[in-house]
């Protein structure tokens, strides 16, 4: 039989062939013997980073929840998911994977023993355009204990079946209370990859972001993985090849393809990659001016490098020299004028940042308090939970206020904020940017429109400002004009500024006769959907770079709205009151 005819007999069928072996694919019995092997592993060999691709995805979380202390890093490459159920690769109706991330059973904060009904679920509809919608934990969420002492990076590409669904896997394990980067390669400025990331042409610039990422989250990345860190560790006679090198062994010709892999990433005599990778500066939740320093999506391959690898046979050794060597660890470089005159400034279409999904909002009827940002940052759209920067003082303000008073909460815990401190979250713009000034005003008054009809749908007692351009925003939508200086104060507003209200109609004409009978009737049922609307706090900016105010000034004014909703709640527990906006605020104190 002739050649190249894809059957057997051809040396490239049989090639292939000749690599297969039989199938196991009985889920259950795939679980449970990799998790025993993989912890067997890990017991001989000591510490690793685990990486998983795919369908090897649970098989991670399984290994990593078995040997928590073993695993220094979980890396998943577009795992299995999204959680619960199959969305691409369906083969019945029924839930693919019972335990949220596998199909048996991993360690959660309360145990789980019948998933059936210890786990339930939610779901929530799509951010995005091109996104599916979210299976959540039903709150309270339950915590995956072991997986949570294990840092986590899932990585995701842009033309793959994954894109749509990631997120909801990488919100899946915040939710139990998992540290999770999320990396989302148009994102980073990798274009074009599907679901094979390795075997594609720009591997080693993918590899090059997994490396600085394990460099920013693995203590002793020589300890966990001396086959790619060995240039930085003490000599071994056995393994001595760099990641670069491993990476053109492990995919023939890809030296050749000069121009498809960049940045070359051949080390240079101290071994390290520092020279070659630098953080992208970029800026978090607008109107909490995020630096974004520490957005796992934040590196960016430098200058191409010409430099050779040294053709010696002994493994390359790092030279530590303080004066003129950093410390891999410490990856953020000084700004210059030349990074300075690279930062975008002023109004961004959203095809600028339509790669990143915008965040859900946290909404149920009759809460007690519903907090309105400006719109997801960066970060904030990139880790998919509301003020996520470090710096940003909402969950601080919270706690100190009153509104969370138990304890400060993670960014990544609120979505039980309705359910257990009665609070939710929304953005008067949903679409995320590096920062507030790429937004434009008349996208701002449109989204103040959109938010009066969130705020008469879930019906809230009060609406939380978070930012005086929030409350602009929304004066111009109401008033037609600019807000004046004098007009302006932080607070409760006045009665008439209520949000979401549908007063009654009164009728002009002094001669209409009074309904009665089925046009009454029609006029009752109207006025059950009529409403006084929600009361409007303006509080202050959360941003840690907003130094208008004081911190203290800022607690001061949080307080007020601190004050009032615990009060609320002990109203609400005294009368078993659960909801509709009662006047407890009298006009006075609206003042």
């Amino acid at each position: 039989m002739s050649s190249k005819t894809g059957l057997k007999g051809d040396p490239i069928f049989d090639a292939f062939y000749a690599s297969q072996v039989q199938f196991q694919n009985d889920t259950i019995i795939v679980q449970n013997i990799t998790q025993r092997a993989g912890a067997a592993l890990l017991d001989r060999i000591g510490p690793a980073i685990v990486i998983t691709h795919s369908q090897a995805g649970p098989l991670g979380f399984l290994i990593a929840d078995t040997r928590p202390a073993s695993v220094r890093a979980l890396i998943s490459l577009e795992p299995q998911g999204p959680p619960f159920e199959d969305r691409i690769l369906r083969n019945s109706t029924a839930i693919a994977r019972p335990y949220g991330l596998t199909n048996i059973p991993i360690e959660y904060d309360p145990p789980v023993v019948d998933p059936a009904t210890a786990l339930p679920y939610m779901t929530l509809p799509p951010p995005g355009p091109g996104l599916s919608d979210c299976i959540l934990q039903a709150s309270p969420a339950r915590r995956l204990v072991n997986l949570a002492k294990i840092p986590h990076l899932v990585v995701t590409s842009q033309a793959s079946y994954h894109a749509a669904y990631d997120y909801c896997t990488v919100r899946y394990l915040q939710q139990g209370g998992v540290i999770v980067d999320f990396l989302d390669l148009p994102h980073a400025e990798i274009h074009g990859n599907a679901h094979f990331v390795f075997l594609e042409r720009n591997n080693l610039e993918i590899a090059a972001k997994v490396e600085e990422w394990i460099r920013k989250n693995v203590t002793n990345p020589c300890e966990a993985s001396p086959l790619i860190f060995n240039h930085e560790c003490e000599p071994s006679s056995i393994l001595n090849k760099s990641l670069s090198q491993i990476a053109s062994v492990a995919t023939p010709g890809m030296a050749s393809r000069k121009k498809a892999a960049k940045p070359k990433l051949n080390p240079s005599s101290s071994g390290s990659l520092d020279s070659y990778i630098s953080p992208k500066k970029s800026v978090g939740q607008p109107d909490a001016s995020e630096s974004g320093l520490d957005d796992p999506h934040s590196i960016v391959a430098g200058p191409e490098s010409t430099a050779s690898t040294p053709a010696s046979s002994q493994p390359l050794k790092r030279k530590r020299a303080d004066k003129d060597m950093p410390n891999p660890k410490c990856l953020v470089r000084k700004n210059t004028n030349e990074d300075k005159g690279r930062r975008a400034k002023g109004y961004a279409p959203p095809s600028t940042y339509d790669h990143l999904p915008p965040l859900t909002d946290t909404l149920i009827p009759n809460l007690l308090c519903v907090t309105v940002g400006l719109n997801p940052g960066i970060q904030t759209a990139t880790k998919g939970h509301p003020y996520a920067h470090p710096s940003n003082l909402y969950w601080y303000l919270l706690h100190t206020s009153g509104l969370s008073p138990d304890r400060r909460l993670a960014p990544s815990e609120y979505v039980i904020l309705p359910e257990k401190y009665s609070i939710g979250n929304t953005n008067i713009v949903s679409r995320a940017t590096r920062d507030g000034s790429e937004l434009s005003k008349e996208e701002m008054v449109v989204g103040a429109g959109e938010l009066d009809e969130k705020i008469r749908k879930w019906k809230p007692e009060v609406v939380c400002l978070v930012g005086k351009s929030i409350w602009e925003a929304v004066w111009k939508w109401r008033h037609g004009k600019a807000m004046k200086k004098q007009e302006f104060k932080y607070g409760f507003q006045d009665k008439g500024e209520n949000m979401g209200r549908r007063p009654k109609k009164k009728s002009n004409n002094f001669f209409e006769k009074p309904k009665r009978g089925a046009d009454k009737k029609e006029d009752d049922a109207d006025d059950e959907d009529l409403w006084d609307g929600a009361k409007v706090f303006v509080a202050t900016s959360t941003s840690g770079l907003a130094a208008s105010l004081s911190k203290k000034e800022k607690e001061e004014i949080w307080a007020e709205l601190g004050s009032w909703v615990q009060r609320r709640r002990e109203e609400r527990r005294v009368t078993g009151d659960k909801g509709m906006a009662v006047d407890s605020v009298g006009d006075n104190d609206a003042a």
